[in-house]
């Protein structure tokens, strides 16, 4: 069985929070489509990291194959999607 170690989930609660914070910023600016993207994928990320948690606190362990590629593909594409539109809007 998979558990996430602390190290890990630090790092992604990081990635999370920096795009979180620059989609917030430049939704303000300009909403875009992409931005629905990226806040999707982010929680996406989000509900899996508590489904997973609450896993170990009821049974001490993970019962996802690969947990962590799923989290690192949705951060990865969030943060792809996030990178692109910023690119865009300071581009004009």
């Amino acid at each position: 069985m998979t558990q996430l170690n602390s190290e890990y989930l630090m790092e992604l609660y990081k990635k999370i929070t920096e795009i979180h914070a620059a989609s917030l910023q430049l939704g303000a600016q300009q909403p875009q489509n992409e931005l629905i993207t990226v806040i999707d994928h982010l929680s996406r990320v989000a509900g899996f990291l508590v489904d997973l948690r609450l896993q170990e606190l009821e049974s001490g362990s993970i019962a996802s194959v690969n947990p962590t590629g799923y989290l690192d593909s949705k951060i990865g594409i969030a943060n792809t999607v996030m990178k692109r539109y910023q690119e865009n809007v300071l581009s004009y």
